[in-house]
């Protein structure tokens, strides 16, 4: 249940795929209500109802995974701006 933050994460943000996720370290940073779900993590049981009802929710919406607009993709996660970020650090440390 306490998972560190996750590059498929990311990932599927970027690709504007709605992530489930547990509420717990990075998460919170990335995903908003209009990027996915979070799940509280109190406790394994209320962890597991909290994501039952979630997913019975999305079985009963399958269009809802799908429906993060582009606008709603984190820009900083996409590839591109990491190695952008990597090249200003690397050209900080080169050119110091």
């Amino acid at each position: 249940m306490r998972d560190l933050n996750s590059m498929i994460t990311a990932e599927a943000l970027s690709a504007g795929i709605k992530v489930l996720a547990p509420d717990h370290a990075g998460f919170s940073d990335l995903i908003t209500n209009e990027r996915g779900w979070l799940i509280p993590v109190v406790n394994p049981e209320q962890f597991i109802d909290n994501m039952t009802e979630i997913l019975e929710n999305i079985l009963a919406s399958p269009d809802t995974v799908l429906a993060l607009s582009p606008r709603h993709a984190p820009s900083e996660l996409v590839w591109e701006s990491k190695i952008s970020e990597l090249d200003e650090v690397y050209a900080k440390l080169v050119y110091k």
